[in-house]
């Protein structure tokens, strides 16, 4: 807990003051693959996660799942520390490099409504600051997918 911390006491040293003034939590995740949504996830500032996902198959009705998990303390400040530095880049524009299609694209977002930050990516960008941006993002699902779990 104390490396953590301390981790996110260096973080919040170089991200923007004015990211620093936003709150980290809650974030609203979409993720799509060939126009249809097939994640959603809600982080909420309790800590309280939330994920629904559609697991049909190519061209058959939905077949939505859905898991509810909790963040311990040390989730939340992972999960906080991730997001002061995402939410940084929200509005500005990541060099894709050539893509790779046929695979997963979607957003985050801070808050409610249309002034909310966000911030969209896409899995199959190829340049280095994309695929550093996808890191820290996939951390995120990461984190919610061991926070609830969805059954397989």
């Amino acid at each position: 807990m104390r490396k953590m911390l301390c981790l996110a006491g260096m973080v919040m040293m170089a991200v923007p003051a004015h990211a620093q003034d936003a709150p980290a939590l809650p974030i609203h995740a979409e993720l799509f693959s060939w126009g249809q949504k097939i994640e959603v996830w809600d982080i909420a500032p309790d800590g309280k996660v939330q994920v629904w996902q559609d697991r049909a198959a190519p061209g058959k009705p939905s077949a939505p799942v859905t898991a509810t998990g909790w963040l311990n303390a040390s989730g939340v400040a992972e999960v906080a520390m991730r997001s002061y530095i995402l939410r940084a880049r929200a509005g500005t524009p990541v060099d894709c490099g050539p893509p790779i299609h046929d695979v997963p694209a979607g957003s985050l977002r801070w808050g409610e409504g249309a002034d909310a930050p966000r911030l969209s990516f896409g899995f199959g960008c190829t340049s280095d600051a994309a695929k550093a941006l996808n890191s820290d993002i996939s951390a995120l699902f990461g984190i919610v997918h061991k926070t609830a779990p969805l059954a397989p």
